[in-house]
């Protein structure tokens, strides 16, 4: 049989405090970060008014229940120094309160935290599930009422397992009695990674636009009380009707980024069978929900890349296959390992090459 194990920290981690961070160095094959001193010093090699033309700021944005070095845990020190190559020490993180304040305040939070600086950004952006919303706030116009917002711009967008059309398992059940077998899911799931294979070169998805979206229906995911950063990502909640177009135009002017995917399905039939994940149990609502599309055990696959889009709808979806990568079931790629897999590091740092060499 494969191997397989559940790695640390659980999930959920709360964040108490949103701060900027910077990258220190690897210890023990993971990757340091420390908060950013704000002084001018510092903020002068981000600038974009003092540097050559096409210099953009490396920005990483974690997901829900995460941190930055658990949440990106995969990159190697030979990754990190790729990444230096192309952005100089022009690396940040923002660690954010993704459980508990919605993805409006934390795009705030974030415009504010880069505009005390002073320096316009032209930033590339790893969203890390949630993060990825947090992006697309920012590069639409949707964060146009935030003072600073006009000295920072996203150029590129990569979606690392983004609900961009929602997931249910954002939702606990529908009775209080699946609540605690949820918490339980939400917490091993999350922290279950397949290893086995992570070295090697996937198995490719060579038509995801033929794989099917959840389809709410009539259920309704919205009954029962939930923190703020889950409410955001429930299908068709009103951040996500925002942001796909069924709200209106945004009040400020999208200023169009270039958005890249990275997708997964997962079965359990290439890797760790679901009966010997000691407290492992889905919840009713996730189990029927996310049985039924293909899913990464989060978020369903197409969630990702090809949202349904309202009259208002942003460019760039569905994601183009130029800009997708979308890994199958033989890959044993859940969620939180996307980035443990060597050949989706590789698609990233590509992706994130200037255009002239890319």
């Amino acid at each position: 049989m494969r191997k397989w194990e559940l790695v640390g920290p659980k999930i959920p981690v709360w964040v108490w405090r949103s701060h900027l961070q910077r990258p220190l160095g690897f210890v023990n094959g993971q990757m340091l970060w420390a908060p950013v001193e704000p002084t001018p010093e510092f903020w002068s090699a981000f600038d974009a008014d003092r540097l050559p033309e096409g210099q953009r700021t490396l920005l990483l944005l974690h997901g829900t229940g995460q941190r930055t070095a658990p949440g990106f845990q995969g990159f190697q020190p030979e990754d990190f120094e790729r990444l230096q190559a192309i952005y100089g020490d022009r690396i940040l993180a923002f660690e954010h309160r993704a459980i508990g304040h919605h993805v409006v305040r934390n795009a705030r939070d974030l415009v504010r935290a880069l505009a005390d600086a002073n320096v316009r950004l032209e930033l590339d952006v790893l969203g890390l599930s949630r993060g990825g919303l947090i992006g697309r706030y920012l590069a639409e116009g949707w964060a146009g009422w935030i003072p600073g917002i006009d000295r920072i711009r996203v150029r590129k967008l990569i979606f690392i397992g983004t609900p961009n059309d929602g997931t249910p398992s954002a939702r606990r059940d529908r009775d209080s009695h699946g609540a605690t077998r949820m918490r339980v899911w939400r917490t091993d799931v999350r922290r279950l990674t397949l290893t086995s294979r992570g070295h090697e070169d996937p198995t490719l998805i060579s038509d995801p636009m033929s794989l099917p979206r959840f389809d709410l229906g009539n259920r309704r995911l919205h009954g029962w009380p939930m923190l703020h950063g889950s409410r955001d990502m429930v299908p068709e909640s009103v951040l996500l009707k925002q942001l796909n177009g069924f709200s209106g135009r945004p009040p400020g002017r999208p200023r169009p980024a270039r958005y890249y995917g990275i997708a997964s399905i997962f079965t359990f039939k290439h890797g760790a069978p679901d009966a010997q994940i000691s407290g492992f149990h889905r919840s009713d609502i996730v189990r029927h929900a996310l049985s039924a599309v293909p899913n990464d055990l989060v978020v369903p696959t197409a969630s990702v890349y090809a949202p349904r889009l309202g009259p208002h709808g942003p460019d760039g979806f569905p994601l183009p296959p130029t800009r997708l990568m979308v890994l199958g079931p033989e890959a044993n790629a859940t969620h939180t390992s996307l980035v443990r897999v060597r050949a989706v590091r590789d698609r990233i740092i590509r992706w994130l090459l200037p255009p002239k060499v890319a």
